[in-house]
């Protein structure tokens, strides 16, 4: 009897560990990394620092933080909730962490905390609603600052950085809010919920045009994101044209799957053009194409079947 109770509860434990590790959205995990190595590789720490692994490991902890407290505020149908141990142990331990290198660092880490603490409010409060995207564009843009201070590098900031910090952050934009399209018929405040596809295309389309001339100011930035940039852009115009009136949501979904793909990209070809390894871009490549299976893992949101998605063609 004994036995099998500790078993019943090996397996629960199994479970919900695979459950919240699914749940915090591996398919971004390689985006994640490539912004923080991407700042590492700007500093010129060079790939065999060992700030590369620690900046890789606090990109992900934060990640971690911003999904399970998301789910805590949010607490999306068949979602577990996590509890506060889970949630505050990545901030804590990237708290540590921090407070090893240096003072500033601290600081930043707690910017960035706050930002992403706002984020999930999106979902619970109308006024904050509109402002989701935006802020899931400033959580990237703090994570940033606070890399730079982790590796005590803050002074290495120069124009055409701050230009490919921007253009990275407004595509983080343009991401969350396509992803509000995909949730158009669950969502309630957000932006396509409130105002409809047209706004949100247009404000889309807006974002799109402003990251693309960010980046015709940066030298080398027309191929390392321009050109991931044109390819989402047409691919998602592309989406709009074939997808008949009336399933937005398919839009979304298949539009949020590509920006993934097209971002991370977009991040790996600047930390390669900031002198990040070939060896390290195909292995930040490979693990975004093996983990891109986990993106339909997410308990509480409705995906489109393929026979929906075949229907919807014009």
């Amino acid at each position: 009897m004994y036995n099998l109770l500790v078993h019943g509860r090996s397996k629960k434990f199994v479970s919900r560990l695979l459950h919240f590790l699914f749940t915090s959205k591996p398919y971004s995990y390689a985006s994640n990394i490539a912004v923080g190595v991407m700042v590492c590789e700007f500093a010129g720490r060079g790939i065999h620092s060992s700030n590369i692994v620690n900046v890789a490991i606090v990109s992900i902890l934060m990640w971690f933080f911003l999904n399970w407290y998301s789910d805590s505020i949010q607490k999306d149908s068949g979602r577990f909730v996590p509890s506060k141990l889970l949630i505050w142990s990545p901030f804590i331990v990237t708290f540590v962490m921090s407070a090893h290198q240096n003072v500033v660092a601290v600081l930043f880490l707690l910017i960035h905390g706050a930002i992403i603490m706002l984020y999930p409010l999106k979902a619970t409060h109308h006024i904050v609603a509109p402002f989701g995207p935006l802020i899931r564009g400033m959580t990237i843009f703090t994570q940033v600052f606070f890399i730079l201070a982790f590796i005590g590098e803050l002074s290495s900031i120069t124009y055409d950085f701050i230009l490919v910090v921007l253009a990275i952050s407004l595509l983080h934009v343009g991401r969350n809010l396509i992803g509000d399209i995909r949730d158009i018929l669950q969502d309630r405040y957000e932006i396509p919920a409130r105002f409809g596809f047209a706004v949100s295309l247009w404000t889309v389309r807006i974002v799109m045009t402003v990251v693309s001339c960010l980046v015709f100011f940066v030298p080398k930035g027309m191929i390392s994101i321009g050109l991931p940039v044109a390819i989402q852009w047409i691919s998602f115009e592309m989406l709009v044209v074939f997808i008949s009136k009336g399933n937005e949501n398919i839009i979304g979904y298949l539009g949020h799957r590509l920006f993934i793909l097209t971002l991370t990209s977009a991040c790996i070809l600047a930390g390669f053009f900031f002198g990040l390894s070939g060896k390290i871009c195909i292995i930040l490549t490979a693990l975004m194409l093996l983990l891109q299976p986990t993106y339909t893992y997410l308990p509480g949101k409705q995906f489109p079947t393929l026979q929906e998605i075949k229907l919807s063609l014009k």
